[in-house]
């Protein structure tokens, strides 16, 4: 048993001496179980479009305490145990704490009258203290994972409220004997991804380029894509055509040009040659789809252009504000 001494030191003074008196206040802990080797600051790091399991153990040890024993954690600063809060001013990232990676079950303290499933829990047996000399130590795993489909902006994420409580007993009938305080704390790095991509296709950061191919070009003949934008942080659009806002034959003695019009979500847009001509100068930050603008190019008049191959090249630039 652990004991703890407190001495008390009174003095009483005399007419020409000093006597003192020592009087020793002893105590003995109640329990000898405890929790052991609990990390307390866990850190990760946030990948988009990945589920982030940051496994975890803890002890608890016993020197002369036998029977049942479990541990709950709290809800920490959601106060929701199905969704967990890490929060960084006013943004959040989800996640919670589960038994295993697996079963996945939602572990709780005793303010949600837990099951016995949602407490990570044990016995220590006489049998067991016997052959022991000192301490008997258990290991227990439990995980935390990051909600998957979340962008958050870009920031460092805590929860520094998660209490985990070891009690002897079982639910219902327990004694609270230990505890100790996670602080949880999360990165997330900044993302800025963009494509342009077919009409409706979602981002592809593996091929962000597309040709809009005309075939026999006519008069009034359109082709759409989107240009999608995925970002967690302020950004901005700046467009640039090569050649001015026409194609040009692909012969380099013929200046024969076909005029097109780009709109970007049905409003035409000025491209001057060799220019950036602004689409958006502070775009706010975009949800895990991302922001999806309506490219239109339509075929203007271009009465007697040589016959041949014509092209231009628009260039689109996303940028962190």
């Amino acid at each position: 048993m652990k004991k703890a001494t407190l001495p008390l030191y009174i003095f009483s003074k005399l007419k020409y001496a000093f006597a003192v008196a020592l009087i020793l206040l002893t105590a003995t802990s109640l329990y000898s179980i405890e929790l052991h080797q609990v990390t307390k600051n866990v850190s990760s790091t946030f990948l988009t479009d990945q589920e982030v399991a940051i496994p975890q153990t803890l002890n608890i040890r016993s020197k002369d305490e036998a029977g049942d024993y479990f541990i709950t954690f709290s809800a920490g600063v959601s106060n929701d145990f199905s969704q967990r809060e890490l929060l960084s001013g006013a943004d959040v990232m989800y996640y919670n704490i589960y038994n295993n990676s697996n079963e996945r079950t939602i572990l709780k303290d005793l303010t949600a009258n837990p099951a016995s499933s949602e407490v990570l829990s044990g016995t220590i047996t006489a049998a067991e203290l016997a052959e022991t000399n000192g301490w008997l130590s258990r290991t227990h795993s439990y995980i935390i994972i990051l909600d998957r489909d979340q962008f958050p902006t870009a920031g460092t994420y805590e929860d520094t409220v998660v209490t985990v409580t070891l009690y002897t007993g079982v639910p219902g009938s327990s004694q609270k004997v230990d505890q100790e305080t996670l602080k949880i704390t999360v990165t997330m790095d900044p993302v800025l991804e963009m494509a342009i991509v077919p009409d409706g296709a979602p981002l592809n950061t593996t091929d962000p380029n597309l040709t809009l191919d005309f075939g026999t070009l006519y008069a009034g003949a359109v082709r759409e894509a989107d240009l999608v934008v995925r970002s967690n942080s302020y950004y901005g659009i700046n467009l640039r055509s090569e050649q001015g806002g026409v194609m040009t034959i692909q012969d380099p003695i013929d200046t024969s040009t076909v005029p097109y019009i780009l709109s970007v979500d049905g409003l035409a847009k000025s491209l001057p040659a060799g220019s950036d001509e602004p689409l958006s100068s502070s775009a706010a930050p975009t949800g895990i789809t991302g922001e999806i603008y309506d490219l239109a190019v339509e075929i203007q008049e271009f009465g007697m252009a040589t016959e041949g191959s014509y092209a231009d090249i628009i260039t689109i630039t996303v940028s962190a504000q």
